[in-house]
């Protein structure tokens, strides 16, 4: 059962007595999540604190021989003067239908029955009479005022502040509730030209919940009654459809919008929405630029080789999770992902660190070496060691193959072809020039005739250009 049941009374029972689940040596453990559920719900009435702890008012709704949304009820009540009238509507509610036969979904036809009789279960509406003076006196309520009638929908709405709807048509068939869902009332009576209502009973077939118990209710009363649920200000929001962050300034009473007006998505709530949305994305939703990349694949390499101290985790997940850091400050005019090109964000990234450790970087993995020709070859810190790719006639007279960290760590060479495909893989060229040359020049002096292939390529003067090309720019020269 516990499994399927409402844990708003367990909630509430564990907070009084300070224990929570794991404690607890249950047959079958409630669910997490309909836990949690409970949880929220009593918080939102005022029985949790923040850290679920009970409070002043959960305690004395834990009093009540009642269900929690009812001991809320009455004790919320009974502070505005309705007190009796709420234990008439919680003795309703326990109770079956007074008006079993009856298809108007009107709470206010019950309580009528209630008060007045008429076609309806005697020993039903004997036991509801009983239990509502057991309750006036347990709450020490007197009296009953007839024209509290149109307090009937409050009193609904105190119990079940989820379930308040707002008609969503002319007929009065489709509502909306607080909760998010939609929903239909088939027999609505007086109830269909309300346009707005408490709901008491409900189903969920279906796409749209089904409607059976309802009273009238007064829109004016909810941020008297449930200020906690009504919300009235700017509101920014990340929407997962439209891949940006929403302002509008907004009146609402859960999902139920009173007002609606855009509003410009800016300052540091659009900001941190963003963040957010973006964290959604995931990493590779961001558009860096190469430059970045090649940047963050630098700094990365010094980390794994601890070549510099303190560097911050420079990972997707821990940037993913850092956004608010470093990202944060660049997002000023940005709301969209659309605008995300425009983010400087080389300078974000390189804003976690300090300036010495920014010339540290840029010292101890350059961006690029110079070899024997002069040329300035990138180096790619793709894999776990370095790539310098570079053609193997430039390398000609290098008898030591280059370091980066200040001399410590030798980069792998990928020695290419005049057509730059690959030749060798080395960290070791003199073992090269030694060793497996004389077989690469062997199979390669064939293949491209027109180009060096010294005996001894370490008296060799390196070059980028083919014998004929260096042959036109020496008489240039001379």
């Amino acid at each position: 059962e516990i499994l399927q049941s409402d844990l708003m009374p367990l909630a509430l029972d564990m907070a009084a007595w300070g224990s929570d689940e794991s404690q607890l040596g249950f047959l079958d453990a409630p669910p997490p999540a309909h836990l949690q559920q409970a949880r929220d719900a009593l918080q939102k009435q005022g029985a949790l604190d923040p850290a679920m702890r009970i409070t002043a008012h959960g305690r004395a709704m834990a009093a009540l021989p009642l269900h929690p949304r009812y001991a809320h009820m009455l004790l919320r009540a009974k502070e505005h003067g309705y007190g009796a009238l709420a234990c008439e509507v919680a003795a309703l509610l326990e109770e079956r239908d007074l008006l079993r036969n009856e298809r108007d979904a009107d709470f206010y036809l019950r309580w009528q029955a209630l008060k007045h009789g008429g076609a309806v279960d005697r020993g039903t509406r004997e036991r509801v009479k009983q239990q509502a003076g057991r309750l006036r006196k347990v709450i020490g309520a007197n009296g009953n005022d007839a024209s509290q009638d149109d307090r009937l929908g409050l009193m609904l709405a105190l119990c079940y502040p989820e379930r308040i709807a707002r008609r969503r048509d002319a007929g009065g068939e489709r509502w909306q509730l607080a909760g998010g869902a939609g929903a239909v009332l088939q027999h609505g009576g007086r109830l269909a030209q309300q346009e707005w209502i408490a709901v008491a009973e409900l189903d969920a077939e279906g796409r749209d919940v089904r409607i059976f118990l309802a009273a009238a209710l007064d829109p004016a009363d909810l941020p008297v009654f449930l200020p906690e649920q009504f919300f009235s200000g700017e509101e920014v929001l990340w929407s997962s459809q439209e891949e940006a962050v929403i302002a509008r300034d907004v009146k609402r009473f859960g999902a139920i919008v009173f007002s609606d007006k855009p509003l410009p998505a800016r300052g540091e709530k659009a900001v941190a929405e963003l963040c957010r949305g973006l964290r959604s994305l995931g990493w590779q939703a961001l558009p860096l630029p190469e430059v970045a990349r090649q940047w963050l694949q630098r700094i990365r390499w010094c980390s794994r080789q601890a070549v510099i101290d303190g560097l911050p985790d420079y990972s997707e997940k821990s940037l993913l999770a850092s956004l608010e850091e470093w990202l944060a400050p660049f997002l000023v005019q940005v709301s969209r992902r659309s605008q995300l090109a425009q983010v400087d964000w080389l300078a974000a990234l390189q804003s976690r660190i300090d300036y010495v450790q920014l010339q540290q970087i840029d010292r101890l993995a350059p961006t690029h070496l110079t070899v024997p020709t002069g040329s300035r070859i990138e180096l790619d810190y793709t894999g776990e060691q370095p790539v310098l790719a570079v053609r193997l006639q430039e390398m000609f007279g290098a008898s030591e193959t280059p370091r980066i960290a200040n001399g410590k760590i030798p980069v792998l060479l990928h020695l290419l072809s005049p057509a730059r495909r690959p030749l060798a893989v080395t960290q070791d060229l003199a073992s090269f020039w030694q060793n497996a040359y004389r077989e690469v020049r062997k199979d390669m002096r064939g293949q491209y005739p027109k180009h060096y292939w010294p005996e001894n390529p370490l008296d060799a003067e390196p070059t980028r250009r083919t014998k004929a090309a260096d042959d036109r720019m020496r008489k240039r020269e001379g």
